[in-house]
């Protein structure tokens, strides 16, 4: 897990440098660092969130759905209910999209099977 956040670090300080190059490495790490529930990172992952959305078109439904369930999970764990309740409802609403938004790729970027697990986790902060 250390190497893991190291990577993620150094993935993110690459982004930093030529933000030209984009990934979703932002969303990984808060990812990472919600479904570990890793504490001690919360902080960190909650500033890299709120850093690269401001500087990211966050342009598929899925994005915006990590991005929101990510919060929820951080947020409700850090007994922030309310702020985690908010978000989660954000990221339902994102994971319940039926259409990207693309006129040529109308499936493209939509919360799938993959994702389950953590809308289950960002769920159970949304009632």
């Amino acid at each position: 897990p250390d190497a893991a956040v190291a990577a993620f670090r150094l993935s993110l300080e690459a982004e930093r440098e030529k933000p030209n190059v984009q990934t979703d490495s932002w969303l990984d790490f808060g990812e990472f660092v919600a479904v570990g529930a890793r504490a001690d990172l919360f902080d960190e992952a909650l500033t890299v969130l709120a850093e690269f959305e401001g500087q990211r078109t966050v342009a598929f439904p899925v994005q915006r759905f990590r991005l929101h369930a990510i919060r929820a999970i951080i947020l409700g764990a850090s007994g922030e209910r309310e702020r985690a309740r908010a978000s989660a409802a954000r990221a339902l609403q994102e994971a319940a999209a039926t259409h990207s938004g693309f006129s040529r790729h109308t499936k493209l970027g939509l919360v799938g099977q993959r994702h389950q697990s953590l809308l289950k986790q960002a769920s159970m902060w949304a009632a």
